[in-house]
């Protein structure tokens, strides 16, 4: 390194499986890190050198690898690359829930690096190797039950998962030991060895499997924080949150894949041989939430020319009860909420609601008319507890509140639910106006419920009639 005259100590650093990483302390007491590259060419590190600087220059915040004295940012020593990158003094990324909404910030401003040709499609953590594996076990004969499920699940990829999502510049490997951090905030991420260009997602659901289990089992709110931050920069399409299930499973596989290829069929006898298991292990867990829509990034405030909706203040309760006071609002309902005591109870669980409370503004008087909602129930994105002032009964109120809210919601679905009170008649006929269809019985609340449906398409040819 040009600016290092001398080497005062050399130390190894714990963390990584394949290559040799070193501290190394100037006599100046500067601190940087030695990478050697075991288990890639020099041209592959030359290359992966060039992909990290270009990620850089567009904002990831990762160590590049310093310019030595030759100009160049590595040397090779007996067929090895080696390279020196700066020493970020702080541990690996806090599982909590802060850290992993850092995270997805992070993670996002990754995906939002244009490719410009830089990048391969090849994924040396995913899929892409499996067929080295099995063509080892035939030369080698070396089949076993866990190849021959790889070979099984390998076949099936094209139908598991759609050809067509999103793709972009991934990390490939967002374990929590390639994260550094402070607690509640992510300063650097590390080691982009399987750096390419393949299905963004594939980030978040090994970033889930590396970074949101305590105890080998799966943290939904650790999970929920991870996708908070991410989504706050770049909505899931439908299609990307719908095929997360599958994308994990691969994804687990994988991790699984990589850890047998490296402790069974490269290293006879390690001690790391049933590491793999461990994934396999993990697929007896349910993660049916993955698809579940919590914590709504509303891009706040919705609204057309006469309508606002924005997420509601605790110091706005009397302004709408003034509104809600109104028996006749409740008449069909089974809680009297004109009743100031039983409506507190109806604000504050909507303000504790994970994807808030939205209060209903006319612009042209800047008067507060009523409130709606989203919330998640059985993993599913629905709308309701909506009121309006009887005031905008028999007007076009109430679509375009339900249309700013359901334009916004197909953003991250392609249905969303209402729930009615089998006895609201008028509300049932208002979500059928919408284009909803009756779809089951439900009961929240120890209530009885009439569950309507509302798909995307049917929505998009209802509201240009």
């Amino acid at each position: 390194m040009a600016d290092c005259r001398g080497l005062s100590k050399i130390e190894d650093l714990s963390g990584g499986w394949a290559n040799s990483n070193y501290l190394v302390t100037c006599d100046d007491g500067t601190k940087v890190v030695l990478k050697i590259w075991r288990e890639k060419t020099p041209d592959e590190v030359q290359e992966m050198n060039s992909n990290i600087n270009w990620i850089v220059k567009h904002g990831v915040s990762t160590p590049a690898p310093l310019k030595l004295k030759n100009g160049e940012s590595m040397i090779v020593v007996d067929g090895f690359a080696w390279i020196l990158i700066p020493f970020i003094n702080a541990p690996w990324i806090s599982q909590d829930v802060a850290s992993l909404e850092s995270l997805g910030l992070a993670i996002a401003s990754l995906h939002a690096v244009p490719n410009a040709g830089h990048f391969g499609t090849h994924y040396s953590m995913g899929v892409d190797i499996w067929p080295e594996l099995f063509e080892r076990a035939e030369s080698e004969d070396k089949w076993s039950p866990f190849l021959r499920m790889l070979e099984e699940e390998y076949v099936k990829l094209d139908k598991k998962i759609p050809l067509n999502l999103p793709k972009g510049v991934i990390h490939g490997d967002l374990f929590q030991d390639n994260i550094l951090g402070h607690p509640g905030e992510v300063l650097a991420i590390l080691d982009f060895e399987e750096i390419c260009f393949n299905i963004l997602a594939i980030d978040l659901v090994v970033a889930f499997i590396g970074c949101c289990w305590i105890d080998e089992k799966p943290v939904e709110e650790l999970w929920f924080s991870l996708l908070s931050g991410y989504e706050s920069v770049r909505p899931l399409s439908p299609e990307e949150r719908a095929a997360l299930p599958e994308l994990y499973r691969y994804a687990n596989l994988s991790v699984a894949a990589w850890r047998y290829r490296k402790f069974i069929l490269d290293e006879e006898d390690s001690e790391h041989a049933g590491r793999y298991l461990l994934m396999t292990k993990r697929l007896e867990e349910s993660v049916e939430f993955l698809t579940e829509i919590r914590n709504l990034k509303l891009n706040i405030p919705l609204e057309d020319d006469t309508i606002r909706l924005v997420q509601t203040e605790e110091t706005q309760f009397e302004e709408m009860y003034e509104v809600a006071k109104d028996p006749l609002l409740w008449e069909q309902h089974n809680e009297d909420r004109w009743r100031k005591e039983i409506f507190l109870k109806f604000f504050e669980k909507g303000l504790k609601n994970e994807n808030g409370l939205l209060t209903i503004i006319d612009k042209k008087n800047n008067a507060i008319i009523g409130s709606t909602r989203f919330y998640p129930h059985k993993q599913k994105l629905s709308i309701g507890y909506t009121f309006i002032s009887r005031k905008y009964w028999g007007t076009s109120v109430n679509f375009q509140i339900k249309k700013l809210m359901l334009d916004y919601a197909y953003q991250f679905t392609d249905e969303i639910y209402f729930h009615v009170w089998d006895n609201n008649f008028r509300s049932q006929k208002a979500v059928q106006k919408l284009g909803a269809e009756y779809f089951d019985v439900d009961v929240l609340s120890d209530v009885k419920h009439i569950t309507y449906i509302l798909k995307k398409d049917i929505w998009n040819k209802k509201k240009s009639l």
